[in-house]
């Protein structure tokens, strides 16, 4: 057993006294102890940790680590893309999710603020497409179409979140050592400026 899980069913245990006695004034727990103890939690039972008393949620929420979570892309033959989350603290990784619409293939160009600026292709014989991605709302905005796409050699970048006004999506293409192109797309915008 590790620390980490013997220091979650203490929790759990301190959890079910506080249930039984009804008001959590009545165990006097030194606060440094509780610190110390929600600290080395998961973040998952930090916050079952936090709904004991309000003291207690304070504290939890006082030592929450704030880690990235990073997003995994998988392949299947059968059942398509999918995508998925990596905690790095944790070490394990979330179960996978579909991809809406199902593509036949995806590449992550880049990412900001929880949105995922994708290439993907739904059918052998059409062009590729960039859409923007949200895996939390598993919102999906497709952006019209752009040329430089088959170009391999593009860079992308945008912005901000693409549901804000002032979104700009950038595609660099055709770099030489003395120029380049530049493709820009603005917010509602039907096509992309070069």
């Amino acid at each position: 057993m590790t620390y980490t899980s013997v220091l979650a069913l203490v929790i759990l245990r301190l959890n079910a006294i506080l249930e039984k006695i009804g008001n959590a004034e009545e165990i006097r727990i030194p606060m440094d102890l509780v610190v110390l103890i929600l600290s080395h939690l998961s973040l998952k039972d930090n916050i079952r940790a936090s709904s004991v008393c309000k003291a207690w949620h304070k504290a939890a929420v006082s030592v929450r680590r704030n880690s990235p979570w990073l997003v995994y892309f998988d392949h299947d033959y059968l059942t398509g893309f999918s995508f998925g989350f990596y905690d790095p603290t944790e070490k394990i990784k979330t179960r996978s999710i579909l991809l809406p619409n199902q593509p036949l293939y995806a590449s992550l160009c880049c990412s900001k603020d929880g949105w995922l600026l994708l290439i993907v292709n739904y059918q052998e014989d059409d062009p590729a497409s960039l859409v923007f991605f949200n895996p939390f709302t598993r919102v999906y905005i497709i952006l019209p179409r752009l040329i430089a796409i088959e170009n391999f050699r593009a860079d992308y970048a945008f912005s901000c979140a693409p549901t804000n006004e002032s979104c700009v999506v950038c595609c660099i293409i055709d770099r030489t050592e003395d120029s380049f192109l530049i493709h820009t797309w603005d917010f509602g915008a039907v096509e992309w400026m070069v």
